[in-house]
């Protein structure tokens, strides 16, 4: 068993010392919880690096399949292996440091799944595929849900 203590950047360092009867819980610097990989800053960094490669990896599925399915194929796919990845805790991680990276990835496989060019524009093409930007749902659940 471990325990992981949240602390700030400016905060002094102590060790946690928990136990019973000889048995010691461990101290970890982060841990993965519902999916989430939480590191004891609250900053996001190890989700984000575990998460893009994944996002990377679904682009090139995407460009290896792109001469023989169509664009309802290109869609399963892409709800899949993409959005349901990205989609998944954004509320708590779509502020993070990286979301610029992640968002030029979702840009570049929309793309791929509309058959558009490098430089096409992608609003038009989020609109004909009837997906929106991840940052664009962050913004739709704070609103849904009145979040201060």
């Amino acid at each position: 068993m471990t325990v992981i203590k949240f602390i700030t950047k400016n905060s002094s360092y102590f060790t946690l010392h928990i136990g019973y009867k000889d048995r010691y819980i461990e101290e970890t610097v982060n841990t993965k919880f519902l999916g989430l990989q939480i590191d004891k800053h609250l900053n996001w960094k190890n989700h984000n690096e575990q998460m893009i490669p994944k996002l990377r990896g679904a682009c090139y599925a995407m460009t290896s399949v792109v001469c023989i399915s169509n664009i309802n194929t290109f869609k399963s796919v892409y709800c899949a292996c993409f959005h349901s990845v990205i989609k998944y805790g954004i509320i708590l991680w779509g502020n993070s440091s990286k979301r610029g990276e992640m968002f030029t990835l979702q840009k570049k496989i929309i793309r791929i799944v509309a058959g558009a060019q490098h430089r096409t524009s992608y609003r038009s093409l989020f609109k004909q595929l009837e997906t929106s930007p991840f940052l664009i749902q962050c913004i739709r659940f704070i609103n849904k849900h009145n979040c201060q």
